[in-house]
């Protein structure tokens, strides 16, 4: 209840202080009542004949320098000091204009007129529009010139493809005859080595049943060797034919016919 009584009148204290009409009017009373704020706060009581109420009640109070007098100072500074105030702002712009126009006389400068200046903004305008419109002008053309470039390399591009297929394709024909030039004649030498005779001989099974236990193979750790067979995925003692292993057995019956019909 206290700190609320206390807050209300700090407010209060604080709104009458900040007021233009408080403000002014307790300033006022102390111009004309100064010699009462210096006894009340400087002056001794020990030093006076009297106590300060006294002293101060028999000489300063009187009702023009207590109320008339602050008042009449309060409406002078109120009423007539803003008019004040404004003549000498009005006077400040007066003067700066009167240098202006002393110091544009002096250096030879003329001011543009409104008009003027309008129509200089409506031509700096319409050269920016120009601009503008040139400038999408160039984007656009410099667009399509950079799709028809495009295009000429893409056309390039799958010209140039065309030449060289053949060329890729004789290649890629000499690589396959090369491969099988070698693959043959390891298969011959694989052949004639004697090393796989009995996994050829029972190889043949795994044409038809692909998977075949390994102890029925003979050779099986040089099948393995040479990357004709391997084991089948899931189980190790199981084992099929590789690609390798396949062509290997299509040029044994190749070569086996040719000898037949020779």
């Amino acid at each position: 209840m206290i700190s609320e009584l206390r807050q209300s009148i700090n407010a209060t204290l604080y709104e009458r202080v900040s007021s233009p009409l408080y403000g002014t009017l307790i300033i006022s009373w102390i111009i004309w009542n100064w010699e009462i704020v210096y006894l009340t706060f400087f002056v001794s009581e020990s030093s006076l004949e009297v106590t300060k109420l006294k002293f101060i009640s028999d000489n300063y109070l009187n009702i023009h320098d207590l109320i008339t007098f602050p008042i009449l100072t309060s409406i002078f500074l109120l009423t007539v000091m803003p008019f004040a105030s404004n003549g000498a702002y009005y006077l400040s712009l007066l003067f700066k204009k009167w240098r202006t126009d002393k110091r544009n006389l002096i250096e030879n400068k003329q001011l543009l007129s409104i008009e003027k200046s309008i129509a200089l903004r409506e031509e700096i305008r319409s050269q920016e529009e120009k601009f503008d419109k040139l400038l999408d002008t160039k984007n656009e053309e410099i667009k399509i010139l950079t799709q028809e470039v495009e295009n000429y390399r893409a056309a390039a591009q799958q010209a140039q493809e065309k030449v060289l297929e053949p060329a890729k394709e004789l290649v890629q024909r000499e690589r396959k005859k090369a491969t099988k030039s070698t693959d043959n004649e390891e298969f011959e030498q694989l052949s004639k080595s004697g090393k796989i005779n009995s996994f050829i001989k029972t190889g043949f099974r795994l044409l038809e049943e692909e998977l075949i236990l390994k102890r029925d193979l003979g050779n099986v750790p040089e099948a393995q060797a040479f990357g004709l067979i391997e084991s089948a995925p899931n189980n190790i003692k199981v084992a099929r034919l590789t690609s390798k292993g396949k062509d290997f057995f299509r040029w044994l019956i190749l070569n086996e016919k040719k000898a037949d019909n020779k």
